[in-house]
């Protein structure tokens, strides 16, 4: 009965010394830090002490004031030892919370600086092939959009130029023009089409495809579309990882003055994040939500360029920037979003290939 109520005692007393929903918490997501390692040890050594005394000397309830005294020297001294773990958590719970100020003020300055960059952000809008042909300064979002379109263009055009080098003529031929899909006179022209653009790419040289008007748009997204969807069918990525390469490296070289900037600050503020101390913060999902769509493809394409390091894939896959991707935009099969088991896969195949 003694230990009983000693133990409950200093429940008590741990229940008034700690927040009790961080408690719940706590044992929810069996994640300890090191003051919760610090109570562990304390309530062991407690139980320690108090079952070696009440079986040395045979527990029960004593009957002489003498026992009494020596009992309440024992509690005394562990009175002592709770107020000191006492203080000691009120110390590093308090440091804790000075850093987790810290870090947030940090992330949030940093934070208006990529904002400033982005509202600012400038392209001016050329031909691609032709520097010298500018056209207008754009800003902002509409320096995003239009950047996002270019990345989307060359990525096609690559992918087309170097699909004789990964697929025979007769193999995308029945990947795109199947009898049974042209059955319907919808499809009738259509099958002349296709049969046409077929020929000319595999009759045109490589560097003549890219920018091709004779290509048009419509045809080039349905034969990428079906292609992509069968190299991810069969699990051979190569073509689809070279055509963003090479996209991701001519975007550079032609805009490397206006994105270099916006590209280092995406990487400081997730390697900030990535440094700080308290790694249950949100910040990566805060950073990420502010991403537009053409953000999203920008930052992507810059993923497998040459510039880009391992690290800055690590950081895109550990903070998931690109859950808000839609898959149809890279023209990759499905309905949802870029995902990491995607994005693991293109990853390393590309440091396979160029690392």
């Amino acid at each position: 009965m003694g230990i009983a109520l000693f133990i409950a005692c200093d429940l008590l007393f741990l229940h008034s010394t700690l927040n009790y929903r961080n408690m719940k918490k706590l044992i929810q997501t069996a994640r300890w830090d090191r003051i919760n390692y610090i109570i562990l040890i304390a309530i062991l050594l407690i139980v320690f002490i108090m079952g070696t005394y009440l079986w040395i000397f045979d527990g029960g309830i004593a009957r002489d004031h003498e026992t009494w005294g020596e009992f309440g020297s024992l509690l005394a001294a562990l009175t002592g030892l709770l107020s000191f773990i006492g203080v000691l958590m009120t110390y590093l719970q308090s440091k804790k919370q000075g850093i987790a100020s810290e870090e947030r003020s940090s992330f949030f300055k940093m934070f208006d600086i990529l904002n400033s960059n982005r509202w600012h952000f400038t392209i001016l809008s050329s031909n691609w092939r032709n520097l010298k042909e500018e056209k207008e300064e754009l800003v902002g979002t509409e320096a995003f959009e239009y950047i996002a379109t270019v990345c989307l263009t060359i990525y096609s055009r690559y992918f087309i130029s170097n699909l004789p080098k990964y697929y025979k003529e007769n193999e995308v031929r029945e990947i795109i023009i199947p009898e049974q899909d042209f059955d319907d006179e919808i499809f009738t022209g259509n099958k002349d089409e296709f049969d046409r653009v077929i020929k000319y790419i595999y009759t045109t040289p490589e560097f003549k495809l890219l920018g091709n008007p004779d290509i048009p748009d419509w045809l080039i997204d349905e034969l990428m579309n079906s292609i992509i969807t069968d190299s991810c069918n069969k699990k051979q990525y190569e073509l689809i990882i070279q055509s963003f390469h090479l996209a991701a490296d001519e975007i550079y070289s032609i805009y490397h003055n206006q994105i270099g900037v916006y590209f280092r600050n995406a990487y400081y503020i997730l390697d900030m994040i990535s440094g700080f101390i308290n790694k249950r913060n949100n910040f990566g999902a805060i950073y990420r939500a502010q991403l537009s769509k053409d953000e999203l493809i920008l930052l992507f394409f810059n993923s497998f360029s040459s510039m880009a390091t391992p690290l800055t894939r690590v950081q895109y896959m550990q903070y998931d920037l690109f859950n808000n991707l839609k898959l149809k935009y890279l023209h990759f099969p499905g309905n949802g979003n870029v995902d990491r088991s995607l994005l693991e896969t293109l990853y390393s195949v590309y440091e396979l290939k160029y690392s």
